[in-house]
């Protein structure tokens, strides 16, 4: 494990700042160390957010979580769900956009849903998509 220097930070309850900060900032590194032969192994963290992402709300629809599991051929979102104002009908769609083209690849068909005050969820899903594959050593983003 690297040796990450001492800092006040509360990371958590249950185990030690110093401990955790360690933890977390290797577990990104997995197999793949730095990104060149010649580049320090913290020029980089996989964890966040990489790339724009858009949330567009309207009413009083929440979404509570979202899960996304890829596939090699498509992928599947698993939306959890809930109204904030009584029963509300609400469509659900996910879309894939190329960053480098700003064209739409992939489209999940749209699933209506009747909204609640207890959560839902529901499965968006897309097939017969061919992703870029990629590591960090070599991104194709």
């Amino acid at each position: 494990m690297e040796k990450i220097p001492a800092s006040t930070l509360s990371l958590g309850q249950a185990v030690t700042v110093n401990l955790t900060a360690s933890k977390i900032l290797t577990l990104s590194k997995g197999m793949f160390g730095p990104l060149s032969p010649d580049a320090d192994n913290r020029s980089y963290d996989l964890h966040g957010i990489w790339q724009p992402v858009k949330l567009v709300v309207r009413d009083a629809g929440v979404i509570e979580d979202t899960w996304f599991i890829p596939s090699l051929d498509g992928a599947r979102v698993q939306v959890e769900t809930r109204s904030l104002n009584g029963n509300q009908s609400a469509v659900l769609k996910a879309r894939w956009t190329d960053t480098k083209t700003n064209k739409i690849f992939a489209a999940s068909k749209p699933v209506a849903v009747e909204l609640n005050e207890n959560k839902t969820t529901q499965n968006l899903t897309v097939n017969n998509v061919k992703p870029k594959l990629w590591t960090p050593a070599d991104p194709n983003l």
